[in-house]
């Protein structure tokens, strides 16, 4: 049998044919109002933020970092760079400064043991005191 048959549905469909086909048209005055209060919307003015505050906060931290790194470039030059205008003394040169009492005064503060064989001069100039 088919449901074109019987042109009343029974059960739950009947119960769902009774409450409506599903959609509802809204009453005509809310078509009105919306018309109002879309031409009401679009007379309002918008609040527009502009980016030029924050383009002069931009500029002024840049500024500010360009004064502070030319106002400090002479200040830090030399530290861990390398790059300073005094020549430092060679090994040689700093050797030769040294008096060869000093230097074995500070040989006999030292166990041997501690001091690497490197370090002993070869020709250690004798003194007048060892005679």
């Amino acid at each position: 049998m088919s449901s074109n048959e019987n042109p009343k549905p029974s059960g739950p469909l009947a119960d769902l044919k009774g409450r409506g086909d599903g959609f509802r048209t809204p009453l005509p005055a809310f078509f009105d109002r919306l018309a109002d209060e879309a031409i009401t919307a679009g007379q309002q003015t918008a609040t527009v933020r502009s980016l030029w505050p924050r383009l002069q906060y931009v500029a002024l931290g840049v500024f500010l970092l360009l004064l502070v790194s030319f106002l400090l470039q002479g200040t830090f030059a030399d530290v861990g760079n390398g790059h300073t205008t005094e020549t430092k003394p060679s090994a040689a040169e700093l050797l030769a400064k040294l008096k060869p009492d000093d230097i074995k005064n500070y040989l006999e503060d030292y166990p041997a043991a501690d001091l690497e064989a490197e370090i002993f001069p070869a020709d250690y100039p004798e003194t007048d005191d060892d005679e």
